[in-house]
């Protein structure tokens, strides 16, 4: 998918190998949820976030409620509505409800549309607004199904006195909680997580086994005890610095058991061309953006797909292509013979890629 012009070659000098793959250079939030009789300590709160600034360099924004009960904090990388209306933690019009949201909402000026039509008045055009105006309006469970793209995020509840946490149905932004003696604990990354110090940074055996048997460490395990990843397609109720409930509103297992219960009936041309007006739905969708954007191209089908639908997507304006590395450049020469894109080729050892990855 298209990537953001304006940050590259500030991820390339400050390294990837601390981020998650395909986190490089995004926002990030952290939180607490306090258990009676503890307040939020703003220091502590402000030393979280700040171990995120690699994630959102434009800026930090921190929230405490009143009752001092609840803080939220946000590292912000500025895309869409880069004012002072898109900074985050972001309290609704209402009063309700606070969120601090690390993520893109592909289709939110749909969303806004209806919002709109529902009476709902913007006063910015940031998608993390119309997912605030959404949840006012619908709530968070049933606005989850509605959101269509990659985010993390936490919504406090100030009528309910209640904390939501949720990722995206693929998993593609990340989110970590803990359950500590003082409250619940969450971030985009372990490190924020034990910056808030009250959790031990015991290695668990799950987690490490997983890592060695997979490559990796699938949720909920994380490689540290008592610290759970939110699992894909999952949202979690925290109240009086408890988690109260975990549940699922996208489940892939469903998915691909519906599919093959009600599998495609068209033929090869029209599943073709299905294809293609899916394709070139989700490059637009992904192109919304107030800063300058452009792709990685290593030649192959998928980046040479996207790069190409780009490009047909504004025929009049010349998108530029990144390749990282000299494996991809035959590929890459041979793609840019046949795409009008500006291009540029950075070197970047490969043992430095992959231990980035």
């Amino acid at each position: 998918m298209p990537w953001r012009l304006q940050r590259f070659t500030q991820i390339v000098l400050c390294g990837a190998s601390d981020a998650a793959p395909g986190e490089i250079g995004m926002c990030g939030i952290a939180g607490v949820v306090v258990r009676s009789g503890v307040l939020v300590e703003r220091e502590r709160l402000a030393k979280m976030t700040n171990h995120l600034t690699h994630r959102g360099p434009d800026g930090i924004g921190l929230w405490i409620s009143d009752n001092g009960s609840v803080g939220l904090g946000h590292r912000r990388l500025s895309i869409i509505d880069l004012s002072a209306l898109g900074a985050q933690p972001m309290v609704s019009q209402s009063g309700r409800y606070v969120i601090t949201y690390n993520g893109e909402i592909y289709n939110f000026r749909e969303l806004r549309e209806v919002l709109e039509g529902a009476g709902y008045r913007f006063v910015g055009h940031s998608d993390t607004e119309v997912v605030l105006a959404a949840v006012e309006l619908w709530g968070v469970r049933r606005s989850l199904p509605r959101l269509r793209g990659m985010f993390a995020f936490a919504i406090w509840d100030e009528q309910e006195q209640r904390l939501w946490l949720a990722r995206d149905r693929i998993g593609i932004k990340p989110l970590y909680f803990a359950e500590t003696p003082v409250g619940v604990v969450f971030a985009s990354e372990l490190r924020a997580i034990h910056a808030f110090g009250d959790t031990a940074q015991e290695i668990s055996a799950h987690g490490l086994s997983a890592y060695l048997r997979y490559g990796y460490i699938p949720g909920p395990l994380t490689i540290f005890r008592g610290v759970t990843k939110l699992r894909p397609g999952a949202c979690v109720s925290v109240s009086g610095g408890m988690v109260r409930e975990t549940a699922d509103y996208w489940n892939i297992d469903e998915v691909a058991r519906r599919g093959a219960e009600e599998p495609v009936a068209s033929g090869e041309a029209a599943s073709v061309a299905d294809l293609d007006l899916h394709l070139r739905q989700s490059v637009r969708e992904h192109m919304v953006s107030d800063v300058p954007i452009g792709a990685f191209l290593s030649g192959g089908i998928d980046s040479s797909t996207v790069a190409a639908l780009m490009q047909a997507e504004t025929q009049n304006f010349m998108w530029e292509t990144t390749t990282l590395n000299r494996l991809f450049r035959n590929c890459r020469t041979y793609m840019m013979s046949r795409l009008p894109m500006s291009h540029r080729f950075l070197p970047i050892l490969w043992p430095v890629w992959h231990a980035s990855r």
